[in-house]
Order: structure tokens, then C-alpha cells, then sequence
């Protein structure tokens, strides 16, 4: 589980900060089976994103 900045709690099997600066933020989340965010559902694969 992961706590971003905005306050958001994301029940994610990994979350990596690749880059971050004052105005920009890009994470690499990876989504097990049958984990979703608000953006991205995964019913039986396994996938990363890249969000920026």
C-alpha cells in the first residue's frame, strides 16, 4: 500500500518514483491480479504503468 503526496492510498503490489521534480512526477506502478486504481482495473494479468 502506498500513500502519495496527494493523499491518495493505492493498494499497489509496487510503486517506484522514477523522477520528480517541482512541477512534475513520474511513478512506475505495477498492479498485481485483481488490483485497480482509480484509472486502471487488472481482473487476471499482472501490468505496469507508467504514469507521468
Amino acid at each position: 500500500m502506498k500513500v502519495g503526496q496527494t493523499g491518495m492510498t493505492l493498494d499497489v503490489a509496487g510503486y517506484e518514483t522514477v523522477m520528480e521534480g517541482a512541477d512534475m512526477r513520474a511513478i512506475v506502478l505495477t498492479l498485481d491480479r485483481g488490483q485497480t486504481i482509480p484509472w486502471h482495473y487488472h481482473s487476471t494479468t499482472t501490468d505496469s504503468l507508467v504514469c507521468l
